[in-house]
């Protein structure tokens, strides 16, 4: 009992902490508005190499750092593009 409730402590704090740290984002995560399938996924793969270039600028950490640092250059550029991202609570979206 103690062990199981140990483990949902942590997987709450990790939530808490952010949970794009436990998932690596892509183009699912985001809406591509009136923008035409052709250029959504060529967007979302050229933000994916920006993304992977920004990993290669960092000193080797652990992997939940690395896909914070992945998610947060790929989120940046998809909006930059100007893209929204879903709302993936639960209940909060529709795909």
């Amino acid at each position: 009992m103690r062990a199981g409730f140990a483990v949902a402590v942590v997987l709450a704090g990790m939530c808490l902490a952010g949970c794009d740290s436990l998932f690596t984002l892509t183009t699912d995560a985001f809406d591509p508005g009136n923008t035409d399938q052709s250029t959504f996924f060529h967007d979302g793969a050229e933000c994916g190499a920006q993304a992977g270039r920004a990993l290669d600028t960092m000193a080797r950490t652990e992997a939940g750092e690395q896909r914070e640092v992945y998610n947060r250059a790929f989120a940046q550029c998809m909006t930059r593009l100007g893209y929204q991202r879903h709302d993936l609570r639960p209940g909060n979206y529709s795909l």
